[in-house]
């Protein structure tokens, strides 16, 4: 009768006791988390970040478009958080090392100077972060590999450049001691791209000098070497970069 009575009791058991008895049977220590019910890691970046990033159509801050896929990439490798205000020392080295890009031929204005300049303590923190992290990567992608696009570049282009992740650049010299330097490294490095920096630097003195005369043998002279210094510009283009006024 008693083992009747267990057999009874045991057909008696609810489906839910079934379960969970099956349960605690297929799962080692029958209490662990059902990964079938894990929820995903929650998000800990700025939000008001990724959603500027994740908008559709063409990113613009402060009236200048920027390169998306770049920033993405940047802050995707950051957490999407902000990274420069608690950076205020390697953004400015950073920075003055972009309003340096006429050394290079580069105007200082593809790389938002001017927005920097008049509205970059302005701007929402979101907004100056995205700026400063566009300048700063479209600044060291235009001297790894130039300016000008490399189909529109002469046939005789003596200068190959070989690709360059410039987000993880610049993601390194965050944590370099120069971070400037480390940007500015990117440049080439030939004998002839260091000869032409130097006569055009030349070249713009020479053309700064003149300007302030008014008489005409100076002017006569300015026209002159502005012919040079046009001549020097080209030709700095032509080993990779846009040329910027004098």
């Amino acid at each position: 009768m008693i083992a009747l009575a267990l057999v009874f009791c045991g057909l008696a058991l609810s489906p839910v006791a079934v379960c969970e008895q099956t349960d605690s049977e297929a799962i080692p220590g029958g209490s662990g988390p059902d990964p079938r019910s894990a929820d995903t890691a929650p998000f800990l970046g700025n939000i008001e970040l990724k959603a500027r990033l994740d908008a559709p159509g063409r990113l613009a801050i402060a009236g200048e478009r920027m390169h998306g896929a770049l920033l993405r990439r940047f802050y995707v490798a950051h957490g999407y958080q902000t990274v420069w205000d608690s950076r205020p020392e390697e953004a400015t080295r950073l920075r003055d090392a972009l309003l340096r890009a006429g050394d290079h031929g580069l105007d200082p204005g593809l790389f938002h100077s001017a927005a920097l300049g008049e509205r970059g303590s302005t701007l929402p923190p979101v907004e100056r972060d995205l700026l400063l992290s566009d300048a700063f990567l479209s600044y060291a992608d235009a001297l790894s590999r130039g300016a000008m696009p490399i189909e529109e570049r002469a046939d005789d282009e003596d200068l190959t450049p070989e690709p360059v992740d410039v987000v993880a650049v610049l993601g390194a010299a965050i944590a370099d001691r120069d971070p400037a330097k480390a940007i500015e490294a990117l440049a080439p490095s030939s004998s002839e791209y260091r000869a032409m920096r130097r006569a055009y630097a030349e070249y713009r003195t020479i053309a700064a000098f003149t300007t302030t005369r008014s008489c005409g043998t100076c002017r006569g002279s300015h026209r002159r070497r502005s012919r040079l210094t046009t001549s020097c510009r080209a030709r700095l283009s032509a080993v990779a970069v846009f040329s910027a006024d004098p």
